[in-house]
C-alpha cells in the first residue's frame, strides 16, 4: 500500500515541475496537478485500498502527459483542462432533488 509520505513526495516532484516550465500553462497544470496530489494524500487514510490505487493510477498518467508535453518539441496551440469526470471518472455526484 502507498504511504501517505509518497503522495506528498510526488507533489513536491509536480511543484519542482512547475517551478521549472517555461511557460504559464505548464507551471500552472503542475500547480493544479500537484493540489490533486495534496488532496489524495490528505483523503488517503480514509480511502479503500483499490479506490486509492485507481486514483494513483489517474494521476500518473496525468502527470506522464504533463512530463511528456515538456519534453515534446511540438508547440502546444491551448492548456487541456480537465474536468472532474475525466480525473476522477468513478466518482459519484449527487442529483439536486
Amino acid at each position: 500500500m502507498t504511504k501517505q509520505s509518497d503522495l506528498f513526495d510526488r507533489a513536491e516532484e509536480c511543484e519542482r515541475q512547475g517551478q521549472l516550465a517555461s511557460d504559464m500553462s505548464t507551471q500552472t497544470s503542475f500547480n493544479m496537478l500537484r493540489d490533486l496530489w495534496i488532496a489524495l494524500a490528505n483523503h488517503s487514510a480514509n480511502m479503500a485500498a483499490n479506490r486509492l490505487a485507481e486514483e494513483i493510477v489517474m494521476l500518473e498518467k496525468i502527470q506522464a502527459a504533463l512530463e511528456a508535453s515538456r519534453i515534446s518539441t511540438a508547440p502546444i496551440s491551448a492548456p487541456v483542462m480537465l474536468s472532474s469526470r475525466e480525473v476522477f471518472p468513478k466518482a459519484q455526484r449527487r442529483r439536486d432533488e
